[in-house]
């Protein structure tokens, strides 16, 4: 006999389910009957999200290695844009209002 799975504290129970999407990723839809609060996606990953799509054709699934750090004043920020089709892509940019600079990984990236 197997457990029945735990519920996971970290999300909400009414109206959440899971949808598998392309990659094998797992994202969740939450209604907004439940109730719960959704955070607004910040205005860089929106940006990030549009330039992508625009310029590299990437829908973007996820971000890893973000970090937000103020340096001298500057919002220095950098992340890695990882797109549905398996591309991935670094992202930087040295302070809110400068353009992003975007880099195709490799195999090594």
């Amino acid at each position: 006999m197997s457990k029945p799975a735990a519920a996971d504290p970290l999300l909400p129970t009414g109206g959440a389910t899971l949808k598998r999407i392309g990659g094998g990723l797992m994202a969740v839809k939450l209604a907004i009957a439940s109730g719960h609060s959704v955070a607004a996606v910040p205005a860089w990953q929106q940006t990030l999200m549009n330039l992508m799509a625009s310029e590299h054709g990437c829908q973007v699934a996820y971000f890893t290695g973000v970090v937000e750090r103020t340096i001298d004043g500057r919002q220095v920020l950098i992340a890695r844009a990882h797109c549905e089709d398996g591309r991935a892509f670094d992202a930087s940019r040295d302070d809110k209002s400068a353009p992003f600079v975007i880099r195709a990984c490799q195999t090594t990236c």
